[in-house]
């Protein structure tokens, strides 16, 4: 095995390397992000649970908090109808009571008018009598009614109580309402975060897939070129020299470049070659002369594109019919090509 075929089977070789490493990171970074994302939706599928079942609680706490505030309502109905009815009763007590009164006013008159017709000690000591138990009953009566009363403001004590009871309890359920509302808003918030987790997930699968599908067409461009560059060489030895990199991202935009069909002119006052390949990167280029032309290492020659001068080449080594050179100036902010030509002066 010729140098020419070893330097092309160690370029393949680290070709095939770095690719292994290559897949083998992308593999590494794609089970971390899975065990993350596997992670990260068991947390969530718990908080998830917990916030269910504390939505459940909050749902049974309303429903008691509902048949209290019926029960209370009910009380509270029940309170207004019987300061109704005892309302009625004191009216009616009241009426009644006017009423007694101003019979017994007219009674009165009428007693008092009957003693003065009838001037009897009987019928004053008797009519006496009726008046003391008429001044009870009308006590008796005001003490009912002051009692009644009493009763009254009771009621309407009791009322205040259970109107701050409901009010009280209408905060509370109100409170329950945010919480619950609260608590809704975080579920959908997770809801939506663990379908974007899902959607980041498929979309990395879709790189790696799309990375390897690249990195194939980049190893099958590179042997091409390879091929080509062994073809255009005349299967010549091999120069040892630093590699040629392809840029992954855009192939078509790499430094390599190489011509074939190319003729070397030889004089008696002049050398005159051709550039086959041209390395950027490493700042050196190949030429299709050799040590069949007289070529030294040193020797200088300056590069043409048609009649401009493009720069200057110094040899660095020298194969029987290839040479490397490295570049060592540039007209401006041009760059050399294949097909640029090479002259010396002998």
């Amino acid at each position: 095995m010729d140098g020419g075929m070893k330097f092309i089977l160690a370029l393949l070789i680290l070709t095939t390397l770095v690719s292994i490493g290559v897949g083998v990171r992308f593999f590494l970074l794609e089970e971390a992000m899975y065990q993350k994302y596997i992670t990260e939706e068991q947390r969530l599928t718990e908080k998830n649970f917990a916030l269910k079942d504390k939505l459940e609680i909050i749902e049974k706490t309303k429903t008691v908090l509902k048949r209290q505030i019926e029960t209370i309502r009910d009380k509270l109905e029940r309170s207004i109808e019987m300061q109704a009815t005892l309302n009625r009763e004191y009216q009616a007590s009241r009426v009644k009571t006017n009423n007694k009164l101003q019979v017994l006013a007219g009674e009165k008159s009428g007693l008092e008018q009957t003693i003065k017709d009838m001037q009897s000690e009987q019928f004053f000591a008797k009519t006496l009598k009726e008046k003391t138990i008429l001044e009870v009953e009308v006590i008796s009566l005001r003490d009912k009614l002051t009692s009644h009363e009493i009763r009254i403001r009771s009621l309407s004590s009791e009322k205040t109580d259970l109107q701050e009871e409901l009010r009280q309890l209408k905060n509370v359920r109100q409170v329950n309402k945010e919480v619950l509302r609260e608590a809704r808003e975080v579920s959908d918030l997770l809801s939506r975060r663990l379908a974007r987790e899902s959607q980041n997930s498929m979309l990395l699968s879709e790189n790696l897939e799309k990375i390897g599908i690249e990195n194939s067409a980049l190893q099958q461009q590179l042997v091409g070129a390879l091929k080509r560059m062994e073809l255009a060489s005349g299967k010549k030895e091999g120069v040892e020299l630093p590699p040629i990199m392809v840029n992954a991202a855009s192939p078509s935009a790499s430094s390599l470049a190489i011509r074939g069909g190319l003729t070397t002119v030889k004089t008696k006052s002049f050398l005159e070659g051709r550039i086959l390949t041209v390395n950027n990167k490493h700042k050196f280029v190949i030429i299709d002369l050799g040590q069949e032309d007289g070529i030294k290492p040193g020797m200088s020659f300056s590069v043409y594109r048609g009649s401009k001068d493009m720069g200057r080449i110094e040899v660095l080594e020298v194969h029987p019919g290839i040479s490397a050179a490295d570049i060592m100036a540039v007209r401006g902010k041009a760059s050399f090509r294949p097909d640029d030509v090479v002259k010396v002066s002998r």
